[in-house]
């Protein structure tokens, strides 16, 4: 999966669709991934995705967040991204993605991190299926 997702986030604005277990795809990615030497040093990098999310939580404006705003939610993903989903269907501009991107850098230098990877995608809502028993 590694390389495949490698492939398809170098493709930045096009919208590929992944696999359907994920039923989102992406739109825009930023900055770039490091090289690891070793899983040590992924797993340090996904604890600093994880500090900067959290970082993030309190500079996101409220009218940015769902349900008053598009971002749906934000986070990280394994593959080494700070991820930000917008529900799907919805038009975002470039200028909103480049002024999330602009906050989630700002805690990303403050931790020493150039170019912070960011990958916005579409998602849509999860919907649990009805128990039959």
């Amino acid at each position: 999966m590694g390389a495949e997702f490698a492939m398809i986030a170098s493709l930045g604005a096009a919208q590929i669709p992944f696999p359907a277990r994920t039923a989102v795809f992406s739109t825009r990615t930023y900055g770039k991934i490091p090289e690891f030497e070793n899983e040590e040093q992924r797993r340090n990098w996904l604890n600093n995705l994880k500090e900067i999310k959290n970082r993030v939580r309190s500079e996101m404006p409220p009218s940015y967040l769902d349900p008053d705003g598009p971002v749906m939610g934000y986070g990280h993903n394994r593959e080494g991204y700070v991820t930000v989903t917008f529900l799907e269907g919805t038009v975002i501009e470039k200028p909103l993605m480049d002024e999330i991107y602009g906050m989630i850098d700002e805690e990303a230098e403050g931790m020493g991190i150039q170019e912070v990877p960011v990958i916005f995608k579409l998602g849509g809502l999860l919907q649990l299926d009805a128990r039959d028993d």
